[in-house]
């Protein structure tokens, strides 16, 4: 049985995402696609505009065969902790290949330039902290520490200030760390930028436009969405249901307040000169994005990461925690958010018995590890604080996650 591993955060699903499934089966000969996705926080420290559950079904319904819940603690993490946790999981499950959608196809290239990244020779590491000490962001000081250390081309520098070039990059770097047999098919990412804001012309358009159409109340999605996706997403904005980052300034602010401004650092991504602006600053406090942007927004760190920096706080997830994730060989637990009932031949797969399997958290037993508790107790505040906000702005019933159960289609 060939399973095809995709890594994602569908948020929304839509037609580039559709896409990248056919393609990725049709390159790899799979008969499965098996996706490890976000749950309701994703890696650009934003929350997914439509729950887990939603996104899972839409996914479902449009080529993938199984999907299972990336662990908070990774999923809202900077790239390479983000694509270490979801490689390990597909390594752990025996998956077969791994496809990701990039700025360019050529294999053997991004073969060379994960290496380059990988090695970090001594002038690598040189130039990349005094990049850093000069104010640059993270990816800009990297960026400019490979062309100093390294012969690269200029097509092959530009790639390496793509988003998605950036995130493949991070998954080729880990398979290397877990030495993975898995084999990899990339998928040349067709039509918007994933940073662009606009719709397209074509029916290829970025989540993050989709998202800001979304917010702008004016539904313009038909062309660049499923079906199935295009009515759960008009249906939830008629219930006032779409969430967005500042749907969590109240609580965000509220914690803020009631933490002790030197345990600030011990969230993740919280700098020692972040934690001083977010103490300077508190009492400007209006929204996330403007407090973000007005008020915390500098030179030498990026809008993701200052968005991730204050998701961790709301989310309790500490350095410790993620530094303990990162020294993980193997995944904790798998959750399985939803699959298409063809494919459940799937679990009987060797894989499936390498670690805990959760189908549904009312039923789970007493064989986590005890940082697999820590992990999913994580995992399930996440998703009741994520109710909790639409509760409040939609006036619907909150859910709640140890009664929520699996898709199957």
């Amino acid at each position: 049985m060939k399973t095809v591993g995709i890594i994602a955060e569908y948020n929304p699903f839509h037609n580039g995402h559709a896409y990248q499934i056919k393609r990725a089966k049709e390159l790899s000969g799979a008969d499965y696609a098996v996706i490890v996705m976000s749950g309701n926080f994703t890696q650009r420290g934003i929350p997914g505009i439509i729950d887990k559950y939603e996104r899972t079904k839409n996914a479902l319904n449009n080529g993938a065969d199984l999907v299972l819940e990336l662990p908070t603690v990774y999923a809202t993490a900077s790239a390479e902790i983000f694509a270490y946790g979801a490689v390990m999981l597909l390594q752990s499950l025996g998956t077969s290949a791994i496809s990701f959608g990039c700025e360019t196809d050529d294999l053997s290239l991004l073969s060379s330039l994960s290496e380059n990244c990988l090695k970090e020779s001594v002038s690598y590491k040189k130039a990349l902290n005094q990049g850093l000490k000069e104010g640059m962001t993270f990816p800009a000081a990297r960026l400019n520490a490979l062309s100093c250390c390294y012969s690269l081309k200029e097509e092959e520098l530009a790639l390496l200030s793509m988003p998605n070039t950036i995130l493949g990059l991070e998954y080729m770097k880990a398979l290397r760390k877990l030495k993975s047999p898995m084999s990899v098919f990339p998928v040349k990412r067709e039509g918007s930028h994933y940073l662009d804001k606009e719709l397209p012309e074509n029916s290829f358009a970025s989540a993050d436009a989709i998202r800001q159409n979304l917010h702008s109340g004016s539904l313009s999605i038909t062309h660049f969405v499923p079906k199935d996706t295009c009515e759960v997403l008009k249906h939830a904005s008629k219930d006032h249901a779409l969430l967005f980052q500042d749907d969590f300034s109240t609580l965000l602010f509220y914690k803020l307040l009631n933490t002790d401004a030197s345990n600030l650092t011990g969230y993740s991504d919280v700098s020692d000169s972040l934690a001083q602006k977010i103490r300077n600053n508190l009492y400007h406090f209006t929204s996330i994005s403007d407090f973000s942007e007005n008020h915390l927004k500098s030179k030498d760190i990026t809008m993701a990461r200052i968005h991730r920096a204050l998701l961790h706080i709301l989310l309790d997830i500490t350095k410790e925690n993620v530094k303990k994730a990162m020294e993980l060989k193997n995944p904790c637990y798998y959750h399985v958010l939803g699959f298409r009932e063809e494919a459940k031949g799937l679990f009987k797969e060797p894989g499936f018995h390498a670690c805990p399997l959760l189908c549904q958290l009312s039923e789970v037993k007493n064989d986590l590890s005890e940082f697999g508790r820590k992990m999913l107790e994580t995992d399930i505040r996440a998703s009741h604080i994520y109710e909790a906000v639409k509760t409040a702005k939609s006036g619907q019933t909150m859910q709640n996650e140890f009664s929520r159960k699996l898709i199957k289609i």
